[in-house]
Protein backbone atom coordinates (compact mmCIF):
# COMPACT_ATOMS: atom_id res chain seq x y z
CA UNK A 1 0.00 0.00 0.00
CA UNK A 2 1.19 3.48 -0.79
CA UNK A 3 1.52 5.68 2.30
CA UNK A 4 2.24 9.00 0.63
CA UNK A 5 0.04 11.72 -0.77
CA UNK A 6 0.35 12.30 -4.50
CA UNK A 7 -0.24 15.41 -6.53
CA UNK A 8 -1.40 14.95 -10.11
CA UNK A 9 -1.95 17.70 -12.66
CA UNK A 10 -4.90 18.05 -15.00
CA UNK A 11 -3.34 17.85 -18.48
CA UNK A 12 -4.13 20.16 -21.35
CA UNK A 13 -7.00 19.15 -23.60
CA UNK A 14 -5.93 16.42 -26.03
CA UNK A 15 -2.88 15.50 -23.95
CA UNK A 16 -4.43 12.87 -21.68
CA UNK A 17 -2.65 10.03 -23.41
CA UNK A 18 -3.97 6.48 -23.39
CA UNK A 19 -6.41 5.75 -20.59
CA UNK A 20 -7.27 2.21 -19.47
CA UNK A 21 -10.57 0.95 -20.94
CA UNK A 22 -11.86 0.06 -17.44
CA UNK A 23 -11.23 3.61 -16.17
CA UNK A 24 -8.98 5.24 -13.58
CA UNK A 25 -9.77 5.09 -9.85
CA UNK A 26 -13.27 3.87 -10.67
CA UNK A 27 -13.99 6.66 -13.18
CA UNK A 28 -14.73 5.49 -16.72
CA UNK A 29 -14.41 8.83 -18.57
CA UNK A 30 -11.78 10.73 -16.59
CA UNK A 31 -11.51 13.83 -18.84
CA UNK A 32 -15.30 14.32 -18.72
CA UNK A 33 -15.43 13.77 -14.95
CA UNK A 34 -12.62 16.27 -14.37
CA UNK A 35 -14.39 18.89 -16.51
CA UNK A 36 -17.72 18.18 -14.76
CA UNK A 37 -16.30 19.01 -11.30
CA UNK A 38 -14.78 22.25 -12.58
CA UNK A 39 -11.08 21.49 -12.85
CA UNK A 40 -9.07 23.15 -15.59
CA UNK A 41 -5.85 22.15 -17.36
CA UNK A 42 -2.92 22.91 -15.06
CA UNK A 43 -4.95 22.42 -11.86
CA UNK A 44 -3.48 20.12 -9.21
CA UNK A 45 -5.39 17.17 -7.77
CA UNK A 46 -4.32 15.85 -4.37
CA UNK A 47 -4.72 12.07 -4.03
CA UNK A 48 -4.55 10.53 -0.55
CA UNK A 49 -2.71 7.28 0.23
CA UNK A 50 -6.01 5.37 -0.10
CA UNK A 51 -6.40 6.76 -3.66
CA UNK A 52 -9.23 9.18 -2.90
CA UNK A 53 -9.30 12.86 -3.82
CA UNK A 54 -9.32 15.19 -0.82
CA UNK A 55 -12.51 17.26 -1.01
CA UNK A 56 -11.18 20.19 1.05
CA UNK A 57 -8.08 20.56 -1.11
CA UNK A 58 -10.27 20.20 -4.19
CA UNK A 59 -12.42 23.09 -2.96
CA UNK A 60 -9.26 25.16 -2.48
CA UNK A 61 -8.14 24.41 -6.05
CA UNK A 62 -11.55 25.45 -7.39
CA UNK A 63 -11.69 28.61 -5.24
CA UNK A 64 -11.77 32.05 -6.82
CA UNK A 65 -8.41 32.96 -5.21
CA UNK A 66 -6.61 29.93 -6.60
CA UNK A 67 -8.42 29.98 -9.96
CA UNK A 68 -6.97 33.41 -10.84
CA UNK A 69 -3.35 32.35 -10.41
CA UNK A 70 -0.99 31.70 -13.31
CA UNK A 71 0.01 28.08 -13.95
CA UNK A 72 3.51 28.48 -12.46
CA UNK A 73 2.11 30.13 -9.36
CA UNK A 74 -0.38 27.28 -9.00
CA UNK A 75 2.54 24.86 -9.11
CA UNK A 76 4.40 26.66 -6.33
CA UNK A 77 1.25 27.18 -4.24
CA UNK A 78 0.26 23.52 -4.61
CA UNK A 79 3.66 22.30 -3.53
CA UNK A 80 3.45 24.51 -0.44
CA UNK A 81 -0.03 23.19 0.31
CA UNK A 82 1.27 19.64 -0.01
CA UNK A 83 4.09 20.42 2.41
CA UNK A 84 1.59 21.99 4.81
CA UNK A 85 -0.58 18.85 4.73
CA UNK A 86 2.48 16.69 5.41
CA UNK A 87 3.55 18.95 8.29
CA UNK A 88 0.08 18.86 9.82
CA UNK A 89 0.03 15.06 9.60
CA UNK A 90 3.47 14.92 11.26
CA UNK A 91 2.32 17.16 14.12
CA UNK A 92 -0.82 15.06 14.59
CA UNK A 93 1.18 11.82 14.73
CA UNK A 94 3.66 13.37 17.19
CA UNK A 95 0.80 14.52 19.42
CA UNK A 96 -0.81 11.10 19.27
CA UNK A 97 2.51 9.45 20.13
CA UNK A 98 3.06 11.76 23.08
CA UNK A 99 -0.44 11.12 24.39
CA UNK A 100 0.17 7.39 24.39
CA UNK A 101 3.79 7.47 25.55
CA UNK A 102 3.44 9.88 28.49
CA UNK A 103 0.94 7.77 30.48
CA UNK A 104 3.10 4.69 29.88
CA UNK A 105 6.19 6.46 31.23
CA UNK A 106 4.31 7.84 34.23
CA UNK A 107 2.93 4.38 34.92
CA UNK A 108 6.47 2.99 35.04
CA UNK A 109 7.42 5.17 38.01
CA UNK A 110 8.43 8.35 36.19
CA UNK A 111 6.85 10.80 38.60
CA UNK A 112 7.25 14.52 38.33
CA UNK A 113 7.91 14.95 42.06
CA UNK A 114 10.87 12.54 41.89
CA UNK A 115 12.57 14.77 39.36
CA UNK A 116 12.54 17.76 41.73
Amino acid sequence: MVNEWRMEWVPDSGRWGPLPPDGVLGVNDLPEAVARIGLLPGDPVFVSPDFTVDADLLDFVRSRDFRGLERETKLRQSLLTGVAVAAAATVAMTMLGSLTLLPALLGQGWHLDAAI
